[in-house]
Formats: C-alpha cells, structure tokens, sequence
C-alpha cells in the first residue's frame, strides 16, 4: 500500500499541514524549499530563470512577491486551521444541544457565522496556492 497522503503536526505554529502526494515527493519539497529559502541565490536563479527578462531588479522583485505569497498562504493556512477547530467544537456542542432553543440559535449563528469566515479563507487561498 503506498501512501499518497501525509499529514505533518506542526506543534510551534499548532498547525496541520496535508500533503498530497508520497513520503519521496514531500521529502523533496522540503529540499527544494530548503535550498530557496537559506539560498537567497538559487531562489534569485531560480526565478530568474522562470522571468523572460535578466534584469537582476526584476528577478528580485519577483522572489519577494514569492516570499509574501508564501507567507501569506501559511498565514492563511494557520487562520483556516484555527476555524476549523472551533467550528469542530461548536459542532460537538451542537450535537447534545442545550434545551434552551435561544441558545441552540445563537450557537447555529455562530457555526455558520465561523463556516462563511472558513470559506473564504479557503477561497482567498485557492487563488494564491
């Protein structure tokens, strides 16, 4: 049976991050984020040669519209993570409701109110991933 997704904890930034694909292709991800990351230069090369210009200004400004768009994406991939605990909880508080109907009201307003806030995140983050 061959994995074809990994789940890593990330327990300083107390986050889940779903990989799609095998151990070998996460494994080489993490290398080539590696070496963009501690290379200033091979990130600079590497969007150098992807741009059809040379000019060193372009390719510098290109890696660090890349760096914000990657912080962005954990940014929202820590805030998506954050909904989608507290929707879990409202959700287990919903299944043994209180009897007070005002109550079970006010916590269905606060699940779809957290849902909506959950997808666009989502959204926000499919059109930068």
């Amino acid at each position: 049976m061959l994995a074809t997704q990994l789940w890593e904890i990330d327990p300083r930034q107390t986050s889940l991050d779903v990989f799609e694909g095998t151990y070998s292709q996460r494994r080489e991800e993490r290398q080539r984020l590696s070496e963009r990351q501690t290379s200033p230069s091979a990130a600079l090369q590497d969007v150098a040669g992807r741009t059809s210009t040379s000019s060193t200004r372009q390719a510098v400004e290109a890696v660090k519209v890349e760096r914000q768009r990657m912080a962005r994406l954990q940014e929202l991939e820590n805030e998506i993570a954050v909904l989608e605990r507290e929707l879990a909880a409202l959700g287990a508080r919903l299944e043994n409701p209180p009897s007070d109907p005002a109550r079970v009201a006010q916590l269905g307003r606060e699940y779809a109110r957290v849902q909506q806030a959950r997808d666009a995140l989502l959204t926000e983050w499919e059109t930068l991933a």
